[in-house]
Formats: structure tokens, sequence, C-alpha cells
């Protein structure tokens, strides 16, 4: 039984058969909605007694999403992810690509910052080394994924990537390669970077006698097939860790007009797993992060910095969640 004198966004959704967005742009004209839908969701809140003036804004409230570049598979997962949790408690989301340029980032900031109907915003920084100062000021709730701003008190949501770094390079390893190489991307970019610390920790661990061999290639950077090929050659490499899924589409190009085979000739292993490696005609292992735990925590975590409630005291704390592994190389998923 309902309480009409409680009525939410979620009892309306339910009692129509619509999503819980589907109200709220029923209420605040925010987007089209057809017509007998509108008359479905109007009829419920008539029936229930649902009136703007118990408690309700008129006005459609919004969490602010900034990605760094929204063409990653990993951007891709956290957005979706992301959307559904805000859908559940009755937000919209306004989702920003910063294209990994920090000047576009600075105004997705300043436009969020700008606009009052914003609750809190998440994001992941093209550099972790430097912060809007206001995005630093602000009272809004802030919360960092995948991405972490060193210099800046935000909580930070995501997994452990100098861990995750020297498994996969142990992993290599232990699968019999010799000469193990690391591609990312540049060093301001947190979760590659500690990434890449943790592939040169292991690897001195595994092999004190050859210096770690990476490559940093710049986003969109239009040499970095031949690049990689170059690297590999010249290291003669028959281990790589991918920093990101999007790195290895690159690394796959480059080794098939090597004519090399993997894993025979070259292993590797990725992270995040995509559609596109269930297509491929040879093994890759991937380090998987938990995105849907990720994006719903950073949502709960708005929520609670909102209300006040159950805030952490430390506002730099770090909340790391667990990975997995799809070791395609022995198949099997842990």
């Amino acid at each position: 039984m309902i309480d009409k004198n409680h009525v939410t966004l979620k009892n309306i959704a339910e009692a129509a058969g619509v999503s819980i967005s589907t109200v709220s742009h029923v209420i605040n004209n925010t987007r089209f909605v057809k017509k007998e839908t509108r008359e479905n969701v109007e009829n419920v809140m008539e029936s229930l007694s649902f009136s703007m003036g118990k408690g309700h804004s008129k006005k459609m409230k919004y969490l602010g999403l900034i990605v760094a570049d929204i063409t990653e598979d990993y951007s891709i997962s956290v957005i979706k992810s992301i959307e559904n949790r805000c859908e559940e408690v009755g937000l919209s989301i306004i989702v920003c690509d910063s294209q990994d340029n920090l000047d576009i980032e600075h105004q997705n900031i300043n436009k969020l910052l700008d606009n009052d109907r914003i609750v809190g915003i998440i994001i992941s920084p093209v550099n972790s080394e430097e912060c809007n100062p206001r995005l630093v000021k602000t009272k809004l709730p802030v919360v960092c994924i995948d991405r972490k701003l060193v210099k800046a008190k935000k909580i930070f949501f995501g997994i452990n990537n100098l861990q995750s770094g020297s498994f996969a390079t142990e992993y290599l390893h232990d699968n019999g390669c010799t000469s193990i190489g690391f591609i990312g991307y540049p060093v301001e970019i947190y979760s590659v970077n500690q990434r890449e610390m943790g592939y040169e920790l292991a690897w001195r661990n595994c092999n004190r006698a050859n210096e770690p061999h990476v490559l940093r290639i710049a986003y969109f950077q239009k040499d970095a097939v031949e690049k990689i090929t170059q690297f590999i050659k010249k290291n003669r490499l028959d281990g790589l860790i991918c920093a990101t899924s999007g790195v290895c589409r690159l690394v796959v190009e480059a080794i098939e007009e090597m004519d090399l085979s993997i894993p025979e000739n070259i292993k590797i292993v990725s992270y995040d797993d995509n559609k596109w490696f269930n297509y491929l005609k040879y093994p890759i292992s991937v380090i998987t992060q938990p995105v849907k735990d990720i994006a719903e925590a950073s949502v709960n975590m708005i929520l609670k910095l909102t209300d006040g409630i159950n805030c952490p005291k430390d506002e730099t704390s770090e909340v790391l969640l667990q990975t997995g592994f799809i070791d395609r190389l022995n198949k099997k998923e842990e």
C-alpha cells in the first residue's frame, strides 16, 4: 500500500509501468514523452494524489558526469551504469566528454558548477596532477572514479591499479615470458601510471638483469601503430601488458601487420573485457574492473554527501574494489 502523503517518483513509475526518468520528464517537461505515456503517468499521479507542493521541486535535479574520453570502453560502461543507478533514485545525468583535453575539462567543470540544478559531480579527470580551482572549492559533493585527483581532497572509487599491474607482469612471467613490455599513456593519467609502476616493480623482481620496457603513447596519436611495432621489435617482446582496451586494439593491429601469432610469439594481458575480445581468433587475458559496483558506489556517495549523512571523516579516502581476471591462456576465470 502506498502512503499518499509520501508518494515518490519510484511509486509513480511502478504504478504506471514506466521508468523513473520518464516520470521526471513528464513532471519537468525536460524531454518529449508520447501523449499516451504522458497521460498514463498523469492519471497515476492524480490517483495517488501526487502534488508538486508536497516537497517536490519543480526543477529536475541532475548529477554531472565528466569523463576523460567518451570513446573508451570503460567510459561507455561507466556512463550506462551511473545512468541506471541515477534512474533508480530519480536523478537524470548530464554527461560531459573532456576529449582528453584539460581546457575542455575546465569548461565542462565550469558549465556544471554554473548550473543550479546540479546536485553533485562525478569526474574521471584528464590530468591527475591538475585540478580546476572551482572544483576544489565547491561545496557540491565531488567524487573521482578511475582516475584520482592527487592534489584535491576528493573521494576516489576505483581499483588497486598498482597491484593489478604487478599481477599482470607476474602472470606473463609465470607463463614463460622472458621479455615483457608495458604500453600505456602519459604519466599524468593516474590509473595508467599506477599500472605502469606495478609492472616495473614486478619486472625488477622477476628479472633483475634487464630494464623494464615501457612505451607511452598519446591519445589519438596518428603513428601509434608504427611506434608499437618498433617497440615490440626493438625489445623482442614475448609478453605485453596493455594499459587499456583501447591500447590493446592498437597492439592487435600492430601484431597482425607484423605477422606474429598470439600467444605463440607474444602473450598479452589487457584491461576491461569487452565484446570485441570474444570475436578475436586468439586468446587475450584480461583484468576486469567491477564497473557497475564502482558506478553505484559513486552515485550512492554523492547522495550521502548531499544529505550530509554517513560522510567519511577523511575526504581524501580511497575506496578500492576487487578486480577479476579472465585467464584465456589457461581457460579459466577468477
